[in-house]
């Protein structure tokens, strides 16, 4: 059985709609989620802690975004696949007075990499907030559907990278898994895991 770790929150719940005829779902809160063929077993881990679940064998894969890879300096080799795709960008308020030219963030990492001069301040939850309260002049978020953006009437500026799910793996040899595990991820009818 191939053993995936997949964090949870947005891409977990991708997973759950584009696969749900494929997956063996009773509860939507348990940690381990199988395929209908009992080929695969999907492990809910935070992306921080995906060297730990190599390390121990838990995980043969793990499915994350390219921010979280860029992000937290990872140095696996990966494979885009198609679970979900949305961007980052520089976003604005169009009442914000503040003229400081701070940029707060999450993705500090991915942000200096795009905006090397940039003034960023790193912040860890609802970074919307910043903006709102008028901290800083721009924010750098993803955004998916616009749905916090339009209910905070922020808006986007600029998308400064598209962002898009990847599969870590560890081995660095050619792995035969890879390929059917592609198929599966780019290809919802497929039922051959």
């Amino acid at each position: 059985m191939l053993k995936i770790g997949i964090k949870s929150g947005r891409i977990l719940k991708l997973l759950i709609q584009k696969y749900n005829t494929h997956l063996l779902i009773k509860n939507t809160r348990k940690l381990t989620l199988t395929n209908t063929n009992n080929t695969i077993k999907f492990i809910v881990i935070n992306e921080k802690d995906i060297a730990f679940y190599f390390k121990t064998n838990t995980i043969n894969y793990a499915i994350i975004g390219i921010d979280n890879y860029i992000e937290n300096k990872m140095k696996y080799k990966y494979s885009k696949i198609q679970l979900f795709k949305c961007n980052l960008c520089l976003i604005s308020n169009t009442t914000n007075t503040n003229k400081n030219n701070l940029i707060c963030t999450k993705y500090t990492q991915l942000s200096k990499y795009i905006l090397p001069t940039a003034k960023l301040k790193k912040i860890n939850g609802a970074v919307e907030s910043c903006l709102i309260h008028n901290l800083c002049s721009y924010i750098i978020d993803i955004v998916d559907t616009g749905a916090t953006l339009t209910a905070n009437k922020l808006t986007q500026i600029k998308i400064l990278k598209s962002i898009y799910s990847i599969l870590l793996f560890k081995q660095f040899k050619k792995d035969s898994k890879l390929k059917l595990l592609k198929n599966f991820f780019n290809n919802a009818t497929n039922k051959n895991l």
